[in-house]
Parts: structure tokens; sequence; C-alpha cells
């Protein structure tokens, strides 16, 4: 996962979010967090504005393989998972 900020970033900044990942979907929040949708994890990963990784924010359960996520203005989360046909909602604290 890489980031570049136009007129701010100099060069990409990149992030390693480990093997068992497969980010396949990325959207971000109002404060600049970045987050992903994980499709071999089953997971989301979140990439905070100053850079911190946690590489499974949220579990999504076995099976779910999200492939999109998008966020509200609330901060909440939404993954669409091809693996078992559901849409799960994160909430912006990260409860399932």
């Amino acid at each position: 996962m890489s980031r570049y900020k136009p007129g701010i970033d100099t060069a990409t900044t990149t992030f390693d979010l480990g093997p068992n990942t497969s980010p396949y979907g990325v959207t971000h929040n109002s404060a600049g967090d970045i987050f992903t949708a994980n499709s071999i994890g089953d997971s989301v990963s979140r990439i905070s504005a100053s850079g911190d990784v946690i590489v499974e924010y949220a579990n999504l359960g076995t099976g779910a393989a999200p492939k999109s996520i998008v966020a509200d203005s609330a901060g909440d989360l939404f993954t669409a998972n091809s693996g078992t046909s559901t849409v799960t909602e994160v909430t912006a604290s990260g409860t399932i």
C-alpha cells in the first residue's frame, strides 16, 4: 500500500500490510486515515494519517473475502464481502 500527497510529499510512502492481506478495496475517512479491505485475511487494515499501521483493525470472519470498502460521513466503514455475499458494517471505533 502506498500513499502520495500531491503538494505535500516529495516521495511515495509505502506501508507493509504483511503477506496475508491481499488488499482489494481502499477508502479514507475525514481524518485522513486509510482503510483497506483484505480479501485473503478476511479483515480491514487501517493506516492512520500519521502513518501508524494496524494490520487487523477489524476481523470480518472466516470466508468473508471483502472486495470493496467505503466510509460514510460518520466514519463508519462498509465492506462488500464476496465470500459470504454479505455487507459488514465496521463502526468508527472498529466494532463489527
